[in-house]
């Protein structure tokens, strides 16, 4: 689904628009003009659902260069093994998310405590890949016109990063923050609020236009008001509201 100039909503689950499988992200396709990057993956339980919704856009997933996983959670991170594998996409992640898709970690991506709550069903089971490129905090590619910088926001997860496109004034927030100023609270040993908060601090000093949330709607307009009603909110010593 075409959102906005160059981007494209691949996947989304029961927490977004219901496109694609139950148990996706959002996911977006960024059109660089060399080649498409894929910010965030799926859960991949039906990753053919989320090629379908990038062949009914006229576009070819054999052009998927680059797939990033923000972190480790299993619906953001479970389909980058199947883009892998299938179109060639060079799998991108943070230093932390690395060991976590290499080992097919399921303890430390949290998945064996969520499939314990029911948050995933009994039988799903993590496909694990080898990234093909590690960023750092601060990092930054330009691929084909558009470059992608590397933000560690941890908060939600401890491995968590955002992607900002300069050239778009675009924030890919993952689950850092919706809209509304919404965040995600989950019952994980990684959940910080305190590092949340100071990464919703850092990331008000970009120039946010839009805003790509991991779940819900994206803002496509005013996406900095998104950050700026969280940060309000932990000012005055509330929690933002979550939407879990």
């Amino acid at each position: 689904m075409n959102i906005a100039d160059r981007i494209y909503l691949a996947a989304s689950g029961a927490l977004g628009t219901n496109l694609t499988n139950a148990y996706d992200c959002n996911a977006y396709l960024a059109d660089t003009g060399d080649g498409y990057v894929l910010i965030d993956c799926g859960v991949g339980m039906e990753p053919e659902a989320i090629v379908r919704e990038i062949e009914r856009d006229g576009l070819d997933p054999r052009q998927i260069r680059h797939a990033v996983v923000t972190h480790g959670h299993a619906d953001h991170s479970g389909g980058a093994a199947y883009f892998q594998r299938k179109y060639g996409a060079q799998v991108i992640c943070s230093e932390l998310t690395a060991p976590m898709l290499s080992d097919a970690d399921e303890d430390a991506i949290g998945l064996t405590e969520a499939r314990r709550n029911g948050v995933y069903p009994a039988d799903y089971a993590f496909s694990g890949c080898r990234p093909d490129r590690v960023v750092t905090d601060g990092a930054a590619l330009k691929i084909g016109t558009l470059t992608f910088e590397f933000v560690a926001a941890p908060g939600h997860s401890r491995d968590m990063i955002c992607v900002y496109v300069p050239e778009l004034e675009a924030l890919f927030s993952s689950d850092l923050v919706f809209e509304g100023g919404h965040i995600a609270v989950v019952p994980s040993a990684d959940f910080s609020a305190e590092q949340l908060f100071a990464s919703l601090e850092r990331l008000a000093a970009y120039k946010i236009r839009s805003l790509y949330p991991g779940h819900r709607n994206p803002v496509l307009e005013n996406g900095a008001e998104a950050v700026r009603r969280a940060l309000a909110c932990f000012r005055s010593g509330r929690m933002p509201p979550s939407i879990v």
